[in-house]
């Protein structure tokens, strides 16, 4: 009777029989492959344990497989710590949100050959969650059973490294937002007093020479000039209050959608109803407030130029986190997906890519019954610093 020993799993939990010395183990005649790297493992351990990356072989009903020993470098596990048939105890360390992904990416590969090529976290013995490269390919063996393949290797360092260049990303793209509404702020200012100051006193003479003109020509051409300096007037003020309205500045964030709501009304008669679902003002800092209600403005152009809707919901709540903004129409909808990969979508993704820099999200989603802008923000206090 020959003896039997507990089986070492494959990353996904295929086992292997054999002890834990160095010498080749038998292993089942249906898993000749992993017999096959098991034995080069034993005649020439530095050729496996000098790769970065580590191999494994399941047989089609899991219960037979192989690791290469420098599982232990990667992860801090021996080969013997997966003795588990089946994926049980290598899926036990795969991060709770992932586990579902790389159940499907196996089973995908186990049922139809599809490539198995996943990122994923995995809980290393010693240095807590690491990212996974995984990938592997469904090989035949003599053309009669398909064993599973793979290798995967560490990818912490460039996950980090990604993740630290796309943080720096976004604080050079708030940064060049906070300058950018800081020259809009000063531009609108100055249009509003100097432009508008010098509208001013022209308009204020020609009303003098309105008072002392000799015949009803000259009054009748200084009155009509008095009604296109009264339009030059209005086009100043929509020009300062698009440039940065000033009701963000003096009344906050609330006050400023609610403007956008009625300004929407009256210029295209859509009807635009605010629902404002918050306790308080919500504290956001100068960047996110501004943010949102920029985020808010584009919504509601997109809505005007594209959707046909003839009614707008808008639904602002927050808790002692976040802030939500909901913008729903009533419009015919589009392809959200074709619309990206489209030209001309930098409102879309101007719009997801400021709430990426201030922290949040901003999520589209359409249907042939109407659309749906999704924001959301974190809270800053008054002095800016995250909640």
């Amino acid at each position: 009777m020959p003896r039997k020993y507990a089986a070492a799993g494959s990353p996904l939990g295929a086992s292997v029989a054999g002890p834990p010395a160095r010498s080749a183990p038998e292993a089942p005649p249906s898993c000749a492959p992993a017999k096959a790297l098991e034995s080069l493992w034993t005649s020439y351990p530095w050729l496996v344990t000098g790769m970065p990356t580590a191999l494994w072989i399941t047989s089609p009903d899991d219960a037979a497989g192989y690791i290469s020993p420098n599982v232990e470098t990667i992860t801090g596990y021996t080969r013997h710590d997966f003795s588990a048939p089946g994926r049980t105890q290598w899926l036990r360390r795969v991060h709770p949100d992932d586990r579902p992904h790389v159940r499907r990416a196996y089973d995908a590969l186990r049922r139809r050959g599809a490539l198995f090529a996943i990122e994923y976290r995995f809980f290393s013995k010693d240095r807590g969650w690491l990212w996974l490269h995984d990938e592997a390919v469904n090989a035949a063996h003599l053309h009669v059973i398909a064993y599973d393949c793979g290798r995967f290797w560490d990818i912490t360092r460039t996950r980090e490294e990604v993740e630290r260049c796309r943080r720096e990303l976004r604080e050079r793209e708030l940064l060049l937002e906070t300058v950018r509404e800081a020259e809009r702020r000063r531009i609108a200012r100055e249009i509003h007093d100097e432009l508008g100051a010098a509208l001013m006193a022209v308009k204020l003479e020609l009303d003098q020479l309105q008072d002392r003109a000799g015949s009803d020509t000259a009054r009748r051409a200084a009155h009509s000039v008095g009604l296109r300096l009264d339009e030059a007037f209005d086009a100043l003020r929509r020009t300062a209050t698009a440039l940065r309205p000033s009701i963000l500045d003096t009344l906050g964030l609330i006050a400023a959608i609610e403007w956008l709501s009625e300004n929407l009304q009256e210029r295209t008669g859509i009807a635009c109803v605010l629902e404002n679902l918050c306790p308080r003002e919500p504290g956001l800092d100068d960047a996110r407030a501004t943010g949102l209600f920029r985020i808010v403005q584009e919504a509601l152009t997109n809505v005007v130029k594209h959707s046909r809707a003839s009614h707008v919901r808008i639904v602002v709540r927050s808790d002692h986190r976040s802030i939500m903004v909901h913008i729903r129409d009533d419009g015919t909808g589009f392809d959200v997906a074709a619309a990206r990969a489209g030209p001309g979508t930098l409102g879309l993704s101007g719009m997801a890519e400021t709430a990426s820099a201030l922290g949040g999200s901003a999520v589209v989603t359409s249907t042939p019954a109407g659309s749906v802008v999704s924001v959301v923000l974190p809270l800053t206090d008054k002095a800016g610093a995250q909640r």
